[in-house]
């Protein structure tokens, strides 16, 4: 018995994903402008926007005046989740930061990923304290 052929047969029904891209290799066209943009985790950036992109995506009033790279706006995140007590508080944290800006939340994720997974991972009981892991 034969197979028959699935275009011909069966009609493809339209993905409820097709919006979204599947990959990317650079910069990405924003069809947001203004609060939306900010209110977009996926291509928010938060004060990581230099002036003319302000300027393009009508920021300007909605950000602090202030330039912060993302790599500044990385280091700052970190500080604030390592200052955290426990690991429901961290948790709590990188959730409302990937809801808010995922860009700055991979970011933080990438950068820190080794301190970031041993406070959940079990593994984490055998692994070398925080200082010994920034020091190597």
């Amino acid at each position: 018995m034969s197979v028959p052929d699935q275009d011909a047969s069966y009609p493809k029904k339209p993905s409820k994903f097709g919006h979204l891209q599947l990959a990317t290799s650079g910069p990405q066209a924003c069809p947001l402008k203004g609060s939306a943009l900010l209110n977009s985790p996926f291509y928010n950036k938060g004060a990581a926007f230099p002036a003319d992109e302000r300027a393009a995506f009508k920021l300007t009033g909605l950000l602090p005046t202030n330039v912060s790279s993302l790599e500044v706006q990385s280091k700052r995140a970190y500080r604030q989740y390592a200052s955290l007590d426990d690991n429901l508080a961290k948790n709590t944290f990188m959730t409302s930061l990937a809801e808010q800006n995922s860009v700055l939340y991979f970011k933080v994720s990438l950068k820190f990923l080794l301190q970031l997974h041993t406070p959940v991972h079990p593994t984490s009981m055998f692994l070398p304290d925080e200082q010994q892991i920034l020091d190597t």
